[in-house]
């Protein structure tokens, strides 16, 4: 498990730091993606020291227009490709700070790097920081002089970004004298970056993954200066030669990260949001309330949603959902409940204090019929799904005629602990219970690789994307701007998978057991209905509106549509 580190924003670095990279020619796409590269650490606060190395045409050329240095004589291979202890042996001598970065030429960095080197500084004194990156699609120079370049680009990444996968890693800091010598690597070839992380863990250094307060922006480009591709830069020859050189043992991801910086503002967040949706039926949500409660994990809050968008029950109106208009406070960790000012941390309502709510449930007043009186615990609120109103740094939405097992949260939190920032959404089993009979639902077992969805595997999808046994990372949930409200709960929770897996490079793991029990559903869902075919005629037309969709995909878009199900054109 990473520990974490919270980044304050805003905080003015003061710290240097040099910064080295190998950039390929400066010629066509790649020459305008590098200048543009290149030019915006030149802009990072305070200004670091840049070197590049090599003699690549047009390398001297920027080196004067940009006013860093350069080193032109490094040592290549029998291919022609750089070698990176070469680099390395250089740049203790030529670096004047103690801090050094390498990055890849085709990374854009934003303010929020040198802020969160400068805290991360404060807290160790030995460290490896990288993290993932964020593909974007961007063939022009940026205007740099525009006063806005940071946030249109920040905007840019939000609509149209997909994140790295997990072992890409574009950009290493860490101390100068951590890593004087490594071994003959290729630059630009697979295994070396993995040999850095796993060097890192042997050794004992403090792992740190910055993915979460980082934004570091990757310009896609092809690999048309390779024979072979982006295969061949992976896995070809000269990368199965760096693994062999390196000795590289296992995977030396992100997720193998020791630290994880993290938002400051989640710092004071309970972890969990646990949305309850009820629909026209107040009567079981108690059940689903007191499964959360009954939990052995103490740090969420719940949120209770009027789906029906009615009164419900006969307690709602005493504070169930608003009180003169506005919302109840979240119920914070450990179940304990906060005034209206978040801030304010556990304090009073109307000058009286609030009781925790323990895992017995102590603190809920129940009415006289029996049914729970929330007026004094979490949020409820009408029509919507939520989100708006979660805090949590990961959301389940929880259905009303379903609940939570005993150990859920503890076990879904423990499993995106493992992966450091690297898990966006994690999906489990369930039971189903039928009057005395419960059935154990194993859907990993018919779709094994969730991190292979695509909308192509639609009518494999519609059984395993349940509401109850998914937990989101909440920042991906904003990223695609929630649920598509447009489509019915089942179809919604399909679509936004499929957006954050496919669309926007979210990453996707099976916990592969029961976290949660449905009453009264069917185990199977009838994909020949006519309803489950509109549903997923919607969801496939809603994915290919979203501007994230690439021109290969919208040529394949007929084939997308399961047989009798919209257009086959």
């Amino acid at each position: 498990m990473a520990e974490p580190l919270y980044i304050k924003p805003d905080i003015r670095s003061t710290l240097g730091i040099s910064i080295f990279t190998i950039p390929k020619p400066f010629l066509g796409n790649i020459g305008i993606i590098q200048h543009n590269a290149i030019t915006s650490w030149t802009l990072l606060k305070p200004k670091p020291e840049i070197i590049l190395f090599g003699d690549e045409i047009g390398t001297a050329a920027i080196a004067q227009d940009l006013g860093v240095n350069h080193v032109p004589d490094i040592e290549c291979n029998s291919y022609g490709t750089p070698l990176l202890d070469s680099v390395f042996a250089q740049v203790q001598e030529q670096a004047t700070h103690d801090i050094i970065t390498y990055i890849n030429a085709d990374i854009i960095l934003l303010k929020d790097f040198t802020q969160a080197i400068e805290q991360v500084c404060q807290h160790l004194e030995t460290f490896l920081i990288t993290g993932r990156r964020w593909n974007l699609d961007l063939s022009k120079s940026i205007e740099f002089q525009s006063p806005t370049w940071e946030d249109t680009m920040c905007q840019q990444v939000n609509q149209t970004g997909c994140l790295g996968a997990d072992d890409a890693k574009d950009y290493f800091i860490f101390p100068k004298n951590l890593f004087p010598t490594i071994p003959k690597f290729a630059v630009g070839r697979g295994y070396w970056d993995t040999w850095m992380v796993t060097t890192a863990a042997m050794r004992g250094y403090p792992i740190v993954d910055a993915s979460e307060v980082v934004m570091a922006v990757h310009q896609n480009h092809s690999y048309g200066h390779l024979m072979g591709g982006k295969n061949e830069a992976h896995m070809g020859k000269e990368a199965q030669q760096n693994k062999t050189i390196g000795n590289v043992q296992g995977q030396g991801t992100i997720a193998d990260s020791s630290w994880q910086l993290k938002p400051w503002h989640d710092h004071d967040s309970p972890r969990v949001s646990v949305i309850i949706i009820v629909h026209n039926n107040s009567a079981i949500v108690e059940r689903a309330v007191d499964s959360v409660l009954a939990q052995n994990y103490s740090d969420y809050e719940i949120i209770v949603v009027d789906g029906a968008g009615n009164q419900g029950t006969e307690n709602r109106e005493q504070g169930v959902g608003s009180r003169e208009g506005s919302p109840l406070a979240p119920l914070n960790k450990g179940g304990m409940r906060v005034a209206g000012n978040r801030e304010q941390g556990v304090g009073s309502r109307e000058g009286s204090p609030l009781a925790p709510l323990n895992k017995g449930g102590t603190g809920i007043n129940k009415g006289g019929t029996g049914s729970r009186n929330l007026s004094k615990g979490g949020i409820v609120i009408k029509g919507g799904c939520g989100l708006e109103m979660a805090q949590g740094e990961f959301v389940i939405f929880l259905d009303s005629d379903s609940v939570l097992l005993p150990d859920a949260l503890e076990k879904q939190v423990a499993a995106f602990d493992r992966e450091s920032s690297t898990l966006d959404l994690l999906l489990s089993g369930w039971q189903v219970v039928e009057g005395e009979k419960i059935t154990q639902v194993t859907p990993w077992q018919d779709l094994p690789d969730l991190e292979d969805l695509h909308i192509w595997k639609l009518e494999k999808l519609w059984q395993p994307l349940r509401q109850s046994n998914s937990m989101f990372r909440r920042s991906r949930l904003d990223l695609v701007g929630g649920f598509n409200r447009e489509l019915n709960q089942d179809a919604a929770m399909v679509e936004v998978i499929l957006n954050l897996v496919f669309l926007r490079g979210s990453r996707a793991l099976w916990l592969p057991e029961a976290t949660c029990r449905y009453f009264g559903q069917s185990n199977t869902i009838d994909k020949q209905s006519s309803s489950v075919a509109q549903d997923m005629k919607e969801v496939i037309d809603s994915i290919f509106k979203q501007p994230t969709v690439k021109g290969w995909m919208q040529k394949l878009k007929a084939r997308a549509y399961p047989k009798g199900v919209g257009s086959r054109e």
